[in-house]
């Protein structure tokens, strides 16, 4: 008996010292996000609200532009087989993992169904608008990006952050003298309808008129299609009421 109390009193202050340290000592997962600002070509990874990492990436060309939003990373693939879109229905073979493969050696797959964070076989792609809506990095940065994000990371996409230069290099690349045309404004990609929705109501509130089209996100844009002009008057106008707004090539005029 008198033993067996020994162990307790030797065994307690030691779980008592274990309770008392900081989860950090303990192996708590840091809260990490990556945010990925369009007009800009850059992925940026924050931990705890203090950015890690600053990288390159191509975006979404204009005829398919990457949507700005919320979403997650929902899958982690190392040496990723490509599958190109539609494969099935046009007779083409999937692409494996190798020098030719379109999405390079990693894929961190999105919530947003087809879209994800890969690779690249075409290191001259980035920083540029050519990609089908994914986001394409270098290799070498999306290898180490790999190995800092988890399931369950929270991926935010917006045109530009609070404290970026104006986009110089996106103004060139949706030049309306390089692609004329009609254009739609976009404030949102949602992959729950009621969030497009209260998107939509806040819209209705400040005075704008909004319709929501799906392809498996729910989009929100403004009615009509307008001028590149007068597009980029709307965007700086919801802009200033805080809406997150992305100018979406439409057709030729």
């Amino acid at each position: 008996m008198a033993f067996g109390l020994k162990k307790i009193i030797l065994v307690f202050p030691i779980l008592f010292c274990f309770l008392l340290m900081p989860f950090s000592a303990l192996g708590e997962v840091p809260t990490r996000e990556i945010v990925i600002e369009l007009s800009n070509f850059r992925l940026y990874l924050y931990q705890d609200g203090v950015k890690i990492g600053d990288y390159p990436v191509a975006i979404g060309a204009i005829a398919n532009p990457t949507p700005v939003g919320e979403t997650k990373v929902v899958s982690r693939v190392l040496y990723p087989t490509y599958y190109p879109r539609d494969w099935g229905k046009k007779g083409l073979s999937p692409v494996p993992p190798g020098p030719d493969n379109p999405v390079g050696t990693r894929w961190l797959g999105l919530s947003w169904p087809n879209y994800g964070i890969h690779g690249t076989n075409n290191p001259g792609s980035i920083g540029k608008a050519v990609s089908d809506g994914c986001i394409r990095m270098f290799n070498k940065d999306v290898e180490e990006l790999f190995e800092m994000v988890r399931i369950g990371t929270p991926v935010r996409i917006v045109q530009k952050t609070e404290e970026s230069p104006p986009p110089q290099e996106q103004e060139e690349k949706l030049n309306p003298e390089v692609n004329p045309g009609l254009f739609r404004v976009q404030v949102g990609a949602f992959e729950n309808k009621n969030n497009a929705l209260r998107e939509q109501g806040k819209l209705k509130v400040a005075g704008y008129t909004a319709e929501i089209y799906s392809d498996g996100l729910f989009h929100v844009c403004l009615e009509g299609h307008y001028s590149w002009l007068d597009a980029k008057l709307l965007q700086f106008e919801l802009e200033r009421l805080g809406f997150n707004v992305f100018i979406k090539f439409y057709k030729e005029k």
